[in-house]
């Protein structure tokens, strides 16, 4: 036998009915620029589908470890293309990989993070 639960066919008809929406629409929109992408590499590059540490601040820690190895990345690609970094290219306008860390190595400490850091880390607040 099935039953319906008419509350949740309320809500849900409601939420649609949001989405729908002009307002909805946008905001649903804004949504894959902003959050959805962060998520992505979280979990595909930097392969983060979970974290692997109990309480707050080990959790917090951890995501925090994991996204400044993020920003270091992109602040490596963006120095990179923009040429700002002296030693991204040589005299010949050559690429010289010497004297720089690439990203990927932010990436695998990451992955090693485990074998680094084998205890949370002790980060007092600056409350």
């Amino acid at each position: 036998q099935t039953s319906v639960n008419y509350n949740w066919e309320y809500f849900k008809h409601q939420a649609k009915a949001h989405l729908e929406s002009d307002y909805g629409k946008r905001i649903y929109a804004q949504r894959k620029i902003d959050v959805e992408t962060v998520f992505g590499r979280m979990k595909g590059v930097f392969g983060m589908r979970r974290v692997h540490v109990r309480g707050n601040q080990a959790v917090h820690n951890d995501i925090g470890l994991m996204l400044m190895s993020m920003n270091l990345t992109k602040l490596i690609l963006e120095l990179r293309r923009k040429g700002g970094h002296p030693s991204t290219s040589s005299e010949k306008g050559k690429k010289n990989n010497e004297g720089h860390l690439k990203p990927t190595v932010f990436i695998v400490l990451f992955l090693l993070r485990t074998g680094f850091f084998p205890a949370p880390l002790f980060m007092p607040s600056l409350q």
